[in-house]
């Protein structure tokens, strides 16, 4: 997302607990023109403890990482550590699903091609 953010003409900062996913993108960054690189910044940091210094009008979490926090208190210091970071009035959009876990598990005493079977 942080790419065609940029692409864009936007600014974009981008986090990443792992190293090698920021070595990825960084690795395409260097492909794109100059004024693209210009307008991004990367930097390696959890979601639960991260200061980028600066406030924005609009932060995004794309691709359900704040579903990985299973704890009340991880998901409470990632959203804490998004509110310090966005301006008066700026807004937060996060990518969430809520699974069937009836589709995840099957049902006690289902076979197994009753669990494949569609859920429609």
């Amino acid at each position: 997302m942080l790419i065609p953010t940029a692409r864009a003409g936007l600014s974009a900062s981008g986090i990443d607990l792992s190293k090698d996913m920021l070595d990825v993108c960084r690795r395409k960054l260097a492909q794109e023109p100059d004024d693209v690189q210009a307008r991004t910044h990367t930097l390696q940091a959890d979601i639960r403890d991260f200061d980028l210094g600066t406030q924005f009008k609009l932060i995004t979490m794309p691709f359900r990482p704040f579903q990985h926090l299973i704890e009340i208190q991880d998901q409470l210091a990632c959203l804490s550590c998004v509110h310090r970071h966005l301006e008066p009035g700026g807004l937060f959009a996060l990518d969430v699903f809520n699974p069937k876990l009836t589709a995840l598990i099957g049902d006690v005493g289902q076979t197994e091609r009753e669990r494949r079977a569609p859920h429609f």
